[in-house]
């Protein structure tokens, strides 16, 4: 890929010329405002080309997480603590007043 950079300025005064170089394989512009990259110039084909790329991507990436994920298969917090060795403590009452005294133990779990 031929990517050539231009100020934004310098861009506004080509950008007949520049329409049609990005025409041509491989080549693309980029517009640059205080040096910083703000736009990049590249031909409609080229466009269409990345976005079906894009789509089939991630089209496939969405394939794969489904074959390899069992719907069956999910975690929940309660889970992932009992796993880490915390048994469910059942005196928290939903609902229950929690008084401001400190506790010695991780609410809902103890170890």
């Amino acid at each position: 890929m031929n990517t050539k950079y231009l100020s934004i300025s310098e861009g506004r005064k080509r950008i007949f010329e520049i329409a049609e170089e990005v025409q041509r394989p491989a080549v693309n512009y980029v517009l640059t405002e205080k040096g910083i990259p703000k736009v990049a110039i590249i031909s409609a084909e080229y466009l269409v080309a990345l976005e079906e790329t894009a789509g089939v991507l991630a089209s496939n990436a969405q394939l794969m997480v489904k074959e390899s994920c069992d719907p069956n298969d999910y975690y929940n917090f309660d889970n992932i603590l009992l796993e880490e060795g915390y048994e469910k403590n059942n005196s928290v009452r939903p609902g229950k007043k929690r008084t401001n005294k400190p506790s010695r133990q991780k609410k809902g779990f103890s170890n």
